[in-house]
C-alpha cells in the first residue's frame, strides 16, 4: 500500500520489520522500487537477494527489467535477461519479451528492439508488435 502511494521509505520500513521475507515480498519491493524511480535501490536489492543464495522467479525479472529501464541501462537489462535462462533455468515468457522491447524502444533502441523480436524463439504476440509500434510513434 505504501509503495503504491509512492512512500517507499514507509514501504521499506514495513519490509525490513517483517519477521520473514519471502519471494513475493521481495518481488514486490523490487518492482515498486523500480516503479517509483528508485532503479538503483531495486537492483541493489536484487543483488543482495542473489548473494543470499536465493533463486529469483520469473516475476522478479519483470521488476528488474523495469529498474534497468529507470536507470537507462540497456546492457544490464540484457545481462539479466540472459541470466534468466542460462543461470536460473527460467524460460522467458511473452511478458518478458514485451518488457525488454519496451525498455529498448523507450531508450531509443528501436532497431535493436526489432532485432530482438526477430530472434525470439516464439511467435511475437500482438501486444509485442503494438508495443514496438507505439514506441516508434513516440520516438519518431
Amino acid at each position: 500500500m505504501y509503495a503504491k502511494c509512492g512512500s517507499m521509505d514507509d514501504a521499506y520500513d514495513v519490509f525490513s520489520a517483517m519477521p520473514e521475507r519471502n519471494l513475493t515480498s521481495r518481488d514486490t519491493m523490487i518492482a515498486w522500487l523500480g516503479k517509483n524511480g528508485l532503479g538503483e535501490d531495486a537492483i541493489d536489492m536484487f543483488s543482495q537477494f542473489k548473494e543470499a543464495g536465493l533463486k529469483p522467479d520469473a516475476q522478479m525479472f519483470i521488476g528488474v527489467f523495469a529498474a534497468c529501464g529507470v536507470l537507462g541501462d540497456v546492457d544490464e537489462g540484457m545481462l539479466h535477461f540472459d541470466s534468466m535462462s542460462k543461470v536460473y533455468g527460467i524460460v522467458p515468457s511473452m511478458e518478458h519479451y514485451v518488457s525488454i522491447v519496451d525498455r529498448l524502444g523507450s531508450m531509443g533502441y528501436l532497431n535493436e528492439a526489432l532485432e530482438f523480436i526477430v530472434k525470439m524463439p516464439m511467435e511475437p504476440s500482438v501486444e509485442l508488435w503494438e508495443t514496438l509500434m507505439n514506441l516508434c510513434r513516440v520516438q519518431g
